[in-house]
């Protein structure tokens, strides 16, 4: 008999994967009917479609620009240039980083509360349906090729129903009507082990031993970080060794120069920092202070000074040192394009750094709603998408509720089945 049960060692695989990536999946509603919508289909046969999020416009907040120079200049050298844009650029980055955070959570805490529960009753629903159908099958109501076209409307969906929504219950209806025993992991032949194998070498890069104990999901996953641990340790300590070979080697009178430079540039930029970083330690520290609601207030500001110091945030020293009046923008006005140039520097640095953590933010969203990389997301067309997938599940429900009550009359089960191929 020709059915479409899901593969389950596929089923097996893809669940191994996506919690490696900790990766989840929205659905979007494709067009469907019911019977009671007089059209010639049914709703019981397939799970509603799933579809990537396309992305919009974005909508993101304008920043303010806290810190610049030259406000008065008509012409600006190339280091304030670049001063005002990085200045401009980190708190943008900082904004659009905030923003995603929260809408992460927002959507995952949507979808979690208002999506998934929707499809939960959906396979609640389609369990009913798988139990509706075989007991149509054992009624002795429908001749042969009908039975037939029950059986595959049955096993169409029971597969799936007890590998990724757990209804275990379904078990005997399963083993009834394949002749088969129900083993989650043994149970298809579509992607033995040796595949997964393949497939988990090209996908992360590493050799899976052939004698590795890796026949469940959560040895295969537990056995890849272990891997990929020990090849970060190999590469690590390659790069150690390399760097002390090269180190050995006899050095020319540019390459000496060139390594004086850069640690004279590194020691430049670390003195740029700590400078600022003094200078508002010595102003707030609380140690000396006597007035308790004073030393209260400096103790709150040498807390942010400190935490900024310990991420390298020059642009929020600045601000602080704005903020509390140590320096005006008479002062930011006259430094000399040799400092810019150092604090430029570490700027560009933290912008790089701050770009990083808005893309992984970026990727950890697209997992979620399974965009492919090179596509942009947005938080606004996400939002408004999760909104009409919880919609459109809603009327499914209703839908296969429909169907639920309709197909219980065996005389209307019959007359469907005279539409149904397979």
């Amino acid at each position: 008999m020709q059915t479409s049960t899901v593969p389950l060692g596929k089923t097996a695989f893809l669940r191994l994967v996506g919690g490696i990536f900790q990766n989840t999946q929205t659905i979007a509603a494709g067009e469907c009917c019911s019977i009671g919508e007089m059209k010639q289909t049914i709703f019981i046969t397939t799970f509603p479609p799933k579809s990537r999020l396309l992305p919009h416009q974005n909508h993101t907040s304008v920043t303010k620009q806290i810190i610049a120079v030259g406000q008065n200049k008509a012409q600006l050298s190339k280091a304030q240039k670049e001063f005002n844009r990085l200045t401009r650029k980190i708190p943008q980055l900082r904004d659009s980083i905030q923003q995603f955070e929260a809408g992460t959570l927002r959507l995952h805490q949507r979808k979690a509360g208002n999506l998934d529960p929707l499809f939960d009753t959906f396979a609640q629903h389609r369990a009913s349906m798988v139990r509706l159908l075989d007991k149509a099958w054992d009624s002795g109501f429908f001749n042969a090729r009908e039975k037939k076209k029950i059986q595959d409307l049955l096993l169409s969906m029971i597969g799936q129903l007890m590998v990724e929504f757990g209804h275990e219950e379904l078990k005997p209806i399963y083993e009834k009507h394949t002749g088969e025993v129900y083993e989650e992991e043994a149970e298809s032949d579509d992607l033995d082990m040796d595949e997964i194998k393949d497939m988990m070498e090209n996908m992360f890069g590493v050799e899976i031993d052939k004698d590795a104990d890796v026949d469940t999901p959560e040895k295969m996953e537990e056995y890849l970080h272990r891997l990929m641990k020990e090849a970060e340790e190999t590469l690590a300590e390659k790069k150690r060794q390399a760097e002390e070979r090269h180190a050995k080697r006899p050095k020319t009178a540019k390459q000496q120069a060139r390594e004086a430079k850069k640690a004279q540039e590194a020691e430049h930029k670390i003195k740029s920092v700590r400078t600022v970083y003094m200078d508002l330690i010595k102003a707030f520290h609380p140690d000396l202070e006597q007035d308790e609601a004073e030393k209260t207030r400096k103790t709150a500001i040498i807390q942010r000074v400190t935490e900024a110091y310990a991420n390298n945030d020059l642009l929020t020293l600045l601000q602080l040192q704005l903020e509390f009046e140590r320096i005006d923008q008479d002062h930011l006005e006259t430094l000399a394009d040799d400092r810019l140039k150092y604090y430029n520097k570490i700027l560009l640095e933290q912008a790089r750094e701050l770009e990083l953590m808005l893309y992984n933010t970026q990727m950890s969203l697209s997992m979620i709603f399974d965009l492919p990389p090179y596509m942009p997301c947005d938080l606004f067309s996400l939002e408004r998408e999760l909104e009409k997938n919880i919609k459109a599940m809603k009327k499914q429900i209703k839908l296969i509720e429909w169907d639920l009550q309709s197909l219980s009359d065996p005389k209307i089960l019959k007359a469907f089945l005279k539409t149904h191929h397979f």
